[in-house]
C-alpha cells in the first residue's frame, strides 16, 4: 500500500495482515534505477509477511522517461530525512500494531552504500542489518562503536549483527574483508552468496538471505511466531 510521507513522495508499505499483536519494523532502501515496490515484494517473501516493511521511494531518475518508473536516492542527509519522515508516518498510521525496539535495516546497492552513513546517525535505532551488493564503504572499529550503544562496564548493549548478501564474486571478497572489521569491534557478521548471478537482491540472493534468517533475528522475541 502507499503511505503518504510529509515533505516527500509516498512510500510503499507491506502491512502484516491479520496481526493481533505488535510486529517489528523492517526498512528496505532500494538501489539505483530501482523501485520501492520491488523491494517490499522481495522482503515480504523473505519474511513471510511477518513485519511491517517500509520502502522509501526516493527521487525519480531524471535521465529516463517517466513511464519507466525508476527511482534513486540523493545524499545521506536527504535520504535519512525521508526515512525518518516515513517512520513517523508509519507510526502515526499503525501506532498500536508496531512493536517498540530496534528496526531491521536493509539496503541494496545504493541503499546499502547510503545505509552505512544513516546507521552512524542513529545509535541503537537500527539492527540487525542486511546489505545486498554493497555497504562495504567507510567501515572501521569506530564505525561499529558509533552504531551500537556501548555500556562503559558491560560493553555493547546488544550485539551488532550484519548479513552481507551477494550475487557477484567481488561483493563476496569485499564483504568478507568488512566482516573482519566488524568482528574485531565485537559485532557479528556473515556473508552469503546466491552464486555468480549478477547485481541483484531477489531470486537466489533472497534465498541465501532466507537461509540465514534465524541467525539474523536470534534473541529478539519480537520476531517469534
Amino acid at each position: 500500500m502507499k503511505l503518504p510521507v510529509s515533505g516527500f513522495r509516498d512510500a510503499i508499505v507491506s502491512v502484516p495482515v491479520g496481526a493481533t499483536l505488535p510486529r517489528p519494523v523492517l526498512i528496505a532502501l532500494h538501489g539505483n534505477f530501482d523501485r520501492p515496490e520491488w523491494q517490499c515484494e522481495t522482503w515480504r517473501d523473505i519474511t513471510q509477511g511477518y513485519p511491517f516493511i517500509l520502502c522509501p521511494r526516493g527521487i525519480p531518475r531524471s535521465d529516463v522517461p517517466a513511464k519507466l518508473d525508476r527511482w534513486e536516492y540523493s545524499s545521506v542527509d536527504k535520504t535519512d530525512r525521508e526515512l525518518e519522515a516515513g517512520l513517523t508516518a508509519l507510526r502515526n498510521e499503525f501506532a498500536q500494531y508496531i512493536a517498540p525496539g530496534p528496526i531491521l535495516f536493509t539496503g541494496f546497492s545504493l541503499g546499502a552504500i547510503l545505509g552505512v552513513g544513516i546507521l552512524k546517525r542513529h545509535a541503537g535505532q537500527y539492527g540487525p542489518v542486511v546489505f545486498s551488493e554493497g555497504g562495504n564503504e567507510n567501515w572501521s572499529i569506530a564505525t561499529v562503536r558509533k552504531i551500537v550503544p556501548i555500556d562503559a562496564d558491560a560493553g555493547p548493549v546488544s550485539p551488532f549483527r550484519l548479513l552481507y548478501a551477494c550475487g557477484q564474486a567481488d561483493c563476496v571478497v569485499k564483504s568478507k574483508a568488512t566482516s573482519k572489521v566488524i568482528e574485531r569491534a565485537g559485532g557479528e557478521a556473515r556473508v552469503v552468496s546466491g552464486g555468480n548471478v549478477g547485481h541483484m537482491y531477489d531470486g537466489p540472493v533472497a534465498a541465501a538471505i532466507k537461509r540465514e534468517w534465524a541467525w539474523l533475528i536470534r534473541g529478539d522475541s519480537r520476531w517469534e511466531r
